[in-house]
């Protein structure tokens, strides 16, 4: 995957490769390409950014599949971390309740997630 200049509609066509790996259960390759999004977009949104946070549960989700229980657990909660403070900055600001809500949800999500893989270790 060969980001180039971190245009939109490149990063938009390299996620949508990222997912189609991932719908064919092709791992290796979505891990490295959604690795390298969750970098382009640090970079050029900063650590807590909606989408790192979105890529970081597909990480968790790679590696959990892939058997890298630590690592997966290790995405799962810097997920978590992002989302709590998105949420606690939208509990600021005037945002929606959809938007509250999807972040809610993530984080329970990720929670549950979690609390499945304490077994592993």
């Amino acid at each position: 995957l060969n980001l180039g200049e971190s245009h939109e509609k490149t990063l938009e066509i390299a996620e949508t490769i990222a997912e189609i790996d991932l719908q064919l259960g092709e791992y290796e390759d979505c891990l490295l390409n959604f690795q390298e999004l969750c970098d382009v977009y640090r970079e050029k949104f900063g650590d807590k950014h909606e989408k790192i946070g979105d890529f970081l549960l597909k990480l968790g989700f790679i590696n959990y599949k892939i058997g890298n229980y630590t690592d997966a657990k290790d995405n799962l909660k810097e997920a978590d971390q992002i989302f709590r403070a998105i949420l606690k900055e939208t509990g600021r600001k005037e945002a929606d309740e959809e938007t509250k809500t999807k972040l809610k949800n993530k984080i329970q999500k990720i929670q549950k997630d979690l609390m499945r893989m304490q077994d592993l270790f």
